[in-house]
C-alpha cells in the first residue's frame, strides 16, 4: 500500500543520501568486504572463460558483482525462501554501490586499488573508454547509487514483510501468545 511506497522512497532516499555523504560511515568498509572477492574473482572467471579475452577479463569483476547476487536471488526465490532470497537482494545493493563507487573513480583523490601499481589503471578506466562514458561518470556513480538505495531498501521491506508471515503462520509462536 502507501506505507510501503512511502517507506520504500524514504529508505531509498535515507541510503542514497549516505552514499553520496562526504564523511564515511562504518557502513562503507563491510560493503566492500562483501563485493571485493566476488569481483577480483569475476577476473580470473572470465579470463579463463573467454580465452585470454582482455575486454571480458576487465569486464568480469563488475559483471561477477552483480550476476552472483542475482542469481543467488533466483535460486532462493525458486525454493521459496523468500527471506534469504531478501538478503541476495541486499548484496546487490551493495554490489551497486560498490559499482557507482568505482563508476566515479577519478571524482575521488586516494582511490585504492587491490594488487596495484602505479601503473595499473581501475577498470572503469578502460570500460569509460570502450563505452565513450567517460564524461557520464558523475551521472554513472550516482544512478548506481541510487539503484543500490532501492534495492537495499527494497529488500528491507521485503524481508520485514516475510518475517512477519513468517512469524504470523509459526505454530510455535501461535501457542506461545
Amino acid at each position: 500500500g502507501i506505507g510501503g511506497l512511502a517507506f520504500i522512497a524514504a529508505g531509498t532516499l535515507l541510503f542514497y543520501l549516505s552514499f553520496t555523504s562526504k564523511t564515511q560511515t562504518i557502513f562503507g568498509p563491510i560493503f566492500n568486504f562483501f563485493t571485493i572477492g566476488v569481483h577480483e574473482l569475476g577476473h580470473p572467471i572470465f579470463r579463463t572463460v573467454f580465452m585470454g579475452n582482455h575486454f571480458m577479463m576487465i569486464i568480469g569483476g563488475t559483471a561477477m558483482e552483480i550476476i552472483v547476487p542475482v542469481f543467488a536471488y533466483i535460486y532462493f526465490l525458486r525454493r521459496g525462501e523468500h527471506i534469504q532470497s531478501d538478503f541476495c537482494l541486499i548484496l546487490l545493493g551493495i554490489a551497486f554501490k560498490s559499482i557507482g563507487f568505482y563508476t566515479g573513480y577519478n571524482l575521488e583523490a586516494n582511490l585504492w586499488l587491490l594488487n596495484a601499481d602505479e601503473t595499473t589503471k581501475p577498470d572503469w578506466e578502460y570500460m569509460h573508454q570502450w563505452f565513450g562514458t567517460a564524461d557520464y561518470d558523475y551521472i554513472m556513480r550516482n544512478g548506481f547509487y541510487l539503484l543500490g538505495a532501492f534495492c537495499i531498501t527494497l529488500a528491507l521491506y521485503l524481508l520485514g514483510r516475510h518475517i512477519y508471515n513468517w512469524a504470523k503462520h509459526d505454530k510455535l509462536y501461535d501457542n506461545e501468545n
